[in-house]
């Protein structure tokens, strides 16, 4: 880092066309103490010492003097100071090459403090020639950080196109293609297919690679057969080096995707109506799947009646080279802590009990989240939701919290979570309340949780002192930024009334999915108007492959219906995984994107989920974006 500022300053002069005015201030100006401090990593004390230069120089030699300590002052993070000094350059008339290094700074310092519209502005219509070699590297890569900001992902591809072109450090060629692949990934697809007739020079390339991910995710082999092509038809490409070697790399180590998938489900009891959910949607994904030539063979197993390993045994002599199940805590336990060995890469649809196991009178415990070999778990567990509310939140720029969860353990586990994350984030949680089911309760507690109590008795207290009432109108605590809630419908549309009469309907609601039944009721849901919360993208913002799937199962379940939706997008995901785990195990930014969140494996063998986030609007959730108010 030394080095690269070292050279950075001392070469900052030399950027595009030089006046002469500014050669001669580099010959002249007793800059010597500043790059030594620079050398010595005290990039701090080296801007003041520029600074101070600059206020003993006149004309272009002061300013150029005053761009360098920018330069520092922004590159150790003090984008204050640095906009302080920008102000006093802001109003001169700047010659030679000192204007792009000035235009450059405060579109930097625009990118700095959160401003990329004005970043992309400030450079809009300044021609990257005008610059010399590195800052042109610097202009493009400003362009390209602004547009990903925005979300303007072809646009940022465009800008590291660029930007690889005048690239000749091979890891900074590298960085720069991830970025690029990863800015083509999370735009639209559509904008892709139609920006690809228009595209030129190695974008081409980019496009179509994408597009051959698009087409071929699912199927590790069909994706292996099209990457080769790919390769043939653009062997120079610079994605051919790190990109599609990577994910040559994850095709090859995969041993073989499954031919004969077993399904394990408890189609009797408590669990049944769950089962054949599941199982429906599974066979709804497995349907849609028909153009995949390597479509593995299912076969269907009731675990309701038999221990789990002795049909999961069965399912594996009958052939069976892939097992997705069980669904029920009991049997997911014994198999990852039973004596029995798995054979076959094995999806259990739950989590273990965190209990200890006894198995043939040897006592042994069972960690909830430890990695058993073959055996990786996808759940839609509430706790996972909660981190993710929190997260988002921060992200959201809350700090201080209220909880109200569902009284009981369901609520305790969800709360701790939620939590557990918030604090590791950095957020306060100042209380928590578990909603009673009593209505009168759930109002008591908001009021005290809210300190509109407090504000009453502080009104009496005071009427007491003077003998006389005073008037007086309630207010709640000022010192709480959102409100983090976990509970059903039902106990959310009590929550929500209340919350707003005891002066809180102000404060933002972040929920998780369980506050929506999945099931569109606008005259009931009207009480939600304003809650935001994070759900699956088949229900909260569902895409064009969730909305056929959705037709296909209403077409075959018929007078049935959908009456547990999030839980058959979860057994179509379960077939997504099952056919596609090999290719993303092994890779941490590898992912499918399912219908119940963008799928990845997590820590532990652990699947995760990357919820879609909604927002009631009139009693019916819409996608919600954090940067629109609505």
């Amino acid at each position: 880092m030394r080095t690269i500022l070292f050279v950075m300053i001392s070469a900052i002069a030399l950027v595009g066309c030089q006046s002469p005015e500014v050669r001669e201030t580099a010959e002249v100006a007793p800059e010597a103490t500043a790059l030594a401090l620079v050398a010595d990593g005290l990039y701090a004390d080296a801007a003041d010492e520029y600074i101070a230069l600059a206020r003993n120089a006149r004309g272009a030699v002061a300013q150029d003097l005053m761009l360098k300590a920018v330069a520092l002052r922004l590159d150790i993070g003090q984008t204050d100071r640095a906009s302080e000094l920008m102000d006093e350059l802001a109003g001169q008339i700047l010659a030679g090459d000192l204007a792009p290094r000035r235009d450059l700074l405060a579109a930097d310092l625009a990118l700095r403090q959160g401003a990329p519209d004005r970043t992309i502005e400030l450079l809009s219509d300044v021609p990257a020639d005008r610059f010399g070699p590195e800052s042109a590297t610097k202009f493009h890569l400003l362009r390209a950080r602004a547009y990903e900001d925005t979300g303007r992902f072809i646009e940022a591809a465009h800008e590291r196109v660029a930007l690889d072109a005048a690239l000749v450090d091979d890891t900074r060629r590298a960085t720069n293609h991830s970025a690029l692949w990863d800015a083509l990934t999370r735009a639209d697809r559509g904008r892709r297919e139609r920006e690809l007739p228009l595209a030129t020079g190695t974008l081409v390339g980019w496009l179509h690679l994408a597009a051959i991910v698009d087409e071929h995710q699912s199927s590790a082999a069909a994706l292996g057969r099209e990457l080769m092509q790919w390769q043939a038809n653009f062997p120079n490409h610079p994605a051919n080096t790190e990109i599609v070697a990577t994910m040559l790399g994850a095709v090859r180590e995969s041993v073989h995707q499954p031919t004969r998938i077993a399904l394990l489900l408890p189609f009797h009891g408590d669990f049944a109506e769950a089962a054949e959910a599941t199982r429906d949607g599974f066979l709804a994904a497995w349907y849609a799947d028909a153009a995949n030539a390597q479509r593995p063979a299912i076969a269907i197993h009731d675990t309701s009646f038999e221990a789990i390993d002795v049909v999961y045994s069965r399912a594996v002599e009958e052939g069976a080279d892939f097992v997705v199940g069980p669904l029920r805590r009991g049997p997911v336990t014994s198999l990852a802590c039973g004596d029995a060995r798995l054979v076959v890469t094995t999806l259990a649809l739950n989590e273990t009990h965190d209990t200890p196991s006894v198995e043939r009178g040897n006592e042994r415990h069972c960690r909830r989240e430890q990695t058993v070999p073959m055996l990786y778990h996808f759940t839609l567990v509430p706790e996972a939701e909660a981190r993710q509310v929190a997260e988002y939140a921060w992200l959201g720029g809350f700090a201080k919290a209220i909880a109200f969860t569902r009284e009981g353990p369901w609520g305790e586990r969800v709360n701790q979570a939620f939590a557990d994350e918030w604090d590791r984030l950095g957020g306060i949680l100042l209380d928590h309340r578990a909603l009673p089911p009593d209505t009168a309760d759930i109002g008591a507690s908001i009021a005290a949780t809210l300190g509109v109590l407090r504000s009453h008795e502080r009104a009496r207290d005071v009427s007491r002192a003077i003998g006389r009432g005073v008037e007086h109108e309630p207010r709640r605590r000022q010192d709480v930024d959102f409100v983090f809630m976990a509970a059903f419908p039902a106990g959310a549309r009590q929550l929500m009334p209340r919350l707003a009469f005891h002066h809180g309907a102000d404060l933002p609601v972040y929920a998780t999915s369980h506050v929506w039944s999945g099931v569109p009721d606008p005259t009931n849901d009207r009480d939600l108007d304003g809650v935001v919360f994070g759900d699956m993208p088949w229900l909260a913002a569902p895409t064009e492959s969730d909305r056929r799937l959705q037709e296909q199962l209403g077409t075959a379940l018929e007078d049935r219906g959908m009456r547990l939706p999030r839980l058959h997008a979860f057994g179509a995901d379960a077939y997504r995984l099952a056919t596609g785990l090999r290719r993303i195990t092994g890779d941490r930014l590898a992912d499918i994107e399912g219908h119940t969140g963008r799928l990845s494996v997590g820590a532990n063998h652990r699947i995760s989920r990357r919820l879609a986030w909604a927002r009631f609007v009139d009693g019916a959730p819409a996608p919600h974006d954090p940067d629109v108010e609505p």
